[in-house]
């Protein structure tokens, strides 16, 4: 009986302690998203939500009971930046597509940054596939709307100066301290053996 007792009421203390269940979908207006899984801020004000593109009626319930069988068989019809604490859809995601579907080496993945005095807060979104990043977005959030620009381009602008810039001094670098140059014979040399060349029988030219 005592250790049915202690049993019961640890029971009580888990499901106590235990965090509710974060919901799964936000209802605006009269319309209702699915909430990107693993797109909310770490405050839990912002997150990603997509609508379904669907002419039958959809079965949400599935996001309860096999999340994963719903993200298969539904399309997204709308990438949305939503603020969960107001409950508002603050603005729209450039791109869409199935980038949230599983299972299709494509992932859509947002990094928020921290809220600033003002209320507002950038992020990057984007949108990933098997072999790298197809498109990399700057999110300006802010309390009643959200702005996106594309940055890829830009990043690889800067990114292929950047290898430019150090391929060429690499390459003057090499040339300046390559040894291929002959060095003289030590006073003690026989005489008869060849010139040496090499990094480890050459000093560093001046």
């Amino acid at each position: 009986m005592l250790i049915a007792a202690e049993f019961v009421c640890d029971k009580l203390i888990s499901a106590e302690s235990s965090p509710p269940a974060e919901p799964r979908w936000i209802e605006i207006g009269s319309e209702r998203a699915a909430i990107v899984r693993d797109s909310k801020s770490a405050d839990g004000r912002n997150a990603l939500a997509w609508t379904i593109d669907s002419s039958e009626p959809i079965d949400w319930s599935l996001l309860e009971k096999d999340v994963e069988h719903f993200y298969e068989q539904y399309d997204v019809k709308e990438i949305w930046v939503v603020n969960l604490s107001d409950k508002k859809k603050i603005g729209t995601v450039g791109d869409k597509g199935g980038y949230v579907r599983p299972g299709s080496h494509r992932t859509l993945s947002i990094a928020w940054g921290p809220l600033s005095d003002n209320g507002r807060r950038f992020a990057l979104a984007a949108y990933q596939w098997k072999w790298g990043t197809d498109t990399l977005l700057l999110l300006d959030v802010g309390p009643d709307d959200s702005r996106s620009t594309q940055i890829g381009p830009v990043l690889d602008k800067a990114i292929d100066a950047a290898r430019m810039r150090n391929f060429i001094w690499s390459k003057t670098a090499t040339s300046r301290f390559s040894p291929t140059w002959h060095c003289r014979r030590a006073p003690s040399q026989d005489p008869s053996s060849p010139h040496r060349t090499g990094r480890a029988a050459c000093p560093l030219p001046p």
